[in-house]
């Protein structure tokens, strides 16, 4: 954690806003972390984001299960159709910034 509190000393004495976005996916990837084990370990980073006073924009389970199948090419890689759906997303969220 030593660099991640470097960076956020830096920015914060410029004053500088930081976003942590956590973008949608799969369903096969979500369920990889959990088979995997790592779900405690991405808890845990999620709490030390928040923790931080930073904003968090979690849309990992945007979609719960019923992911549009056009928007992924693979378990973590979106589509043009995916991304440009996120983009729609990320604009509306920035301007409430």
């Amino acid at each position: 954690m030593k660099y991640w509190d470097l960076f956020l000393n830096l920015v914060n004495e410029k004053h500088i806003h930081v976003v942590v976005l956590i973008p949608p996916y799969s369903s096969y990837f979500r369920h990889g972390i959990k088979v995997n084990g790592f779900e405690k370990k991405w808890n845990n980073i999620i709490e030390e984001i928040t923790s931080r006073n930073i904003i968090l924009w979690n849309l990992i389970d945007l979609f719960k299960e019923s992911v549009p199948r056009n928007y992924f090419l693979d378990e973590n890689h979106a589509t043009k159709e995916g991304r440009m759906y996120l983009s729609k997303i990320l604009g509306k969220k920035l301007v409430t910034l």
